[in-house]
């Protein structure tokens, strides 16, 4: 379920909460501050980090287990989620967040305040600049290839006559 407030959307692309929004559909353990622990599927996960399970399985500190269909765990309860191994993380929080500098060319939003100069991060910037001296680069040798080839023609030319 894509988050539909704004803030939520930043909090999930902008925080490690992308990555349990990733795990929805997948059989996970949460840790809760209470020393128990909850398996099961994550069915929905939000901002800020509220999660709810389906076939989950309590076990609280004394490994008492209670099987329940369905458990919602508040965000300020979770100690730990645990990934399971077969996850790539890095993978993971490219697919919920995107590519760095996917976002370009689709604009700020609307205008707030003065601004401040910050309209790209540092790591974006330098990607740009990046791409831009590779593209100039790539354009050069390729302009000197044109002239070498114009140059060997009429050598041959020359040659031919």
């Amino acid at each position: 379920m894509e988050p539909t407030d704004s803030k939520a959307r930043h909090r999930i692309y902008n925080t490690l909460t992308c990555v349990v929004h990733g795990l929805v559909g997948r059989e996970t353990t949460v840790e809760l501050h209470n020393d128990s622990y909850v398996t099961g599927i994550i069915s929905n996960a939000d901002g800020k980090m509220n999660i709810e399970m389906v076939n989950a399985q309590l076990t609280d500190g004394n490994d008492h287990s209670i099987r329940l269909s369905k458990f919602y765990v508040m965000g300020r309860k979770v100690r730990y989620v645990h990934i399971p191994e077969d996850v790539d993380v890095l993978r993971l929080i490219e697919s919920q967040v995107g590519a760095p500098g996917s976002m370009r060319g689709r604009g700020r939003g609307r205008a707030r305040g003065r601004g401040r100069g910050r309209g790209q991060s540092v790591r974006e910037k330098i990607a740009v600049k990046r791409e831009q001296q590779t593209l100039r680069r790539f354009q050069r040798e390729k302009q000197e290839q044109l002239h070498q080839q114009r140059g060997s023609q009429a050598e041959s030319q020359q040659q031919e006559s």
